[in-house]
């Protein structure tokens, strides 16, 4: 059986404003930095319900775990097919 699960620690790097879904639910897209042999990598995230409740507590520069699941999509920009992939975030743990 495959999993597909994530688990990343770093510090909130840029939060973006919190939205509602055309269904009414909350949802935010942050991104996180992680640190490993002076490598950094930025890894887009979207919380939502709850999750994304908490990231508006959230400043940035604050360390954070994520637990979640990848996600990957493609769309259209100026003619050019465009991919994407980002966390779904499960559990957000603070410090």
């Amino acid at each position: 059986m495959w999993t597909n699960e994530v688990k990343i620690g770093g510090q909130l790097f840029k939060k973006f404003d919190l939205k509602e879904s055309a269904a009414g639910n909350p949802y935010i897209n942050f991104t996180v930095l992680s640190t490993k042999e002076k490598k950094k990598q930025y890894t887009n995230m979207v919380a939502f319900g709850d999750a994304a409740n908490v990231m508006e507590q959230v400043k940035e520069g604050d360390y954070l775990t994520i637990d979640g699941e990848l996600s990957t999509s493609s769309y259209e920009k100026d003619g050019k097919k465009v991919y994407s992939t980002n966390v779904i975030t499960h559990l957000i743990t603070l410090g």
